[in-house]
């Protein structure tokens, strides 16, 4: 009874495995517990009863467990480098680390943040702080970019001018207006839309029907209308689109961006 008392009993969506953790655990302990680094590792979040939730959600008995992760087709998890780390992806790996259970996930995500330079401040049993490294991640574009595009947009097309936005997120319930939420609520105005799943690419086979999907958008938005010589209106229409890379990037499914 008392056994049952401080455990949690889940199933694995893979193989429908059962696997036992203590009472708390979140979906940071189980990656780490059924594959004890390459699964944590590229984790980006999970699906448990099929609702897409993060890792630091806390497990109940009885939840099936999809681990989400991200990976480019045909790769090898054991072999292949990590996606280039950010300041949002350590962030988020120290929130895991703050509410895991288990050894092993302290474990495996204290090695993560030792091979990227990212060691965690210790608190007590787990890491309350990480040292962060400076500035955006690698998906924010640079002020000189941003201003490039619109320079280009105001000159081609003064009237009406506009920037395109591309994301590429895991697709999720609500995923389209949320990423209409994030838009709408820095002022910007969509002129144009198109979206859909990515294709798996010629010649490659198809992916897991279990792994996860990926889903690509495309924004045309509205700019400010000004004259491309207007050194403070551009730098205001920079200032904008700045903010909405950051609250893009903010956004856990956001797995790429870019303006154009």
């Amino acid at each position: 009874t008392d056994l049952l008392a401080r455990s949690v009993f889940v199933y694995d969506a893979r193989d429908g495995s059962l696997v036992h953790l203590p009472r708390g655990a979140t979906c940071a302990d189980f990656a780490y517990s059924v594959d004890s680094h390459a699964l944590g590792d590229w984790m980006v979040g999970c699906k448990v009863n099929g609702v897409t939730v993060e890792g630091t959600a806390q497990l109940e008995n009885g939840d099936m467990i999809q681990v989400v992760t991200y990976r480019p087709r045909t790769t090898n998890e054991q072999t292949a480098e990590l996606p280039p780390v950010s300041p949002r992806l350590l962030e988020q790996r120290r929130l895991w680390l703050a509410g895991c259970q288990t050894q092993s996930a302290r474990t495996g995500l204290l090695a993560f943040f030792e091979r990227h330079g990212g060691l965690p401040k210790e608190d007590g049993e787990n890491a309350a702080a990480v040292e962060q490294p400076a500035g955006p991640s690698q998906f924010v574009p640079s002020a000189e970019s941003l201003e490039l595009v619109i320079r280009s947009s105001l000159v081609a097309n003064p009237e009406n001018p506009t920037c395109r936005l591309v994301v590429r997120c895991i697709d999720k319930d609500g995923l389209l207006a949320d990423v209409a939420r994030v838009i709408a609520e820095r002022s910007f105005s969509v002129v144009k839309y198109s979206g859909g799943p990515l294709a798996v690419p010629s010649g490659e086979s198809a992916p897991p029907l279990d792994a996860p999907r990926w889903f690509e958008m495309s924004y045309d938005i509205a700019l400010p209308r000004c004259n491309p010589t207007d050194a403070a209106g551009v730098r205001d229409a920079v200032e904008r689109v700045s903010n909405l890379a950051e609250a893009l990037d903010a956004y856990e499914f956001v797995a790429w961006f870019s303006f154009q």
